[in-house]
């Protein structure tokens, strides 16, 4: 995870799992995973750790996607108040356009099937 100016370059080492949902959901698990045999860490990087992060992508009855997404992330060393402010500002910021792009692609793939 590239980080701003005078910040320390982060990253992750995650398991993650897709689990389908009886309902037609998908659930995607994320958790850190201790083994720096993979991908050892460096000191141009800092280790960030993912206690729980998940999303909940379900198809409503109306036919629309519904996504909850939930995350607990320690990224490591010092970060000043004011960039983690910015950092989910700027996050929140990316959301939509993510969805909106997430929307397109499901649209695309049913298309095919018809």
């Amino acid at each position: 995870m590239p980080a701003p100016g005078m910040l320390t370059d982060r990253d992750v080492l995650q398991d993650r799992w897709k689990v389908s949902l009886d309902d037609g959901g998908l659930a995607i698990l994320l958790q850190s995973r201790l083994d720096n045999s993979l991908r050892p860490e460096t000191s141009q990087r800092i280790r960030a750790f993912t206690h729980v992060s998940g999303y909940l992508i379900c198809v409503t009855s109306d036919g629309s996607v519904e996504i909850t997404a939930v995350s607990q992330t320690n990224l490591g060393g010092s970060i000043p108040a004011w960039v983690q402010s910015q950092g989910r500002r700027l996050a929140k910021s990316k959301l939509l356009p993510w969805a909106r792009k997430l929307e397109s692609h499901c649209q695309a793939v049913r298309q095919r099937k018809d």
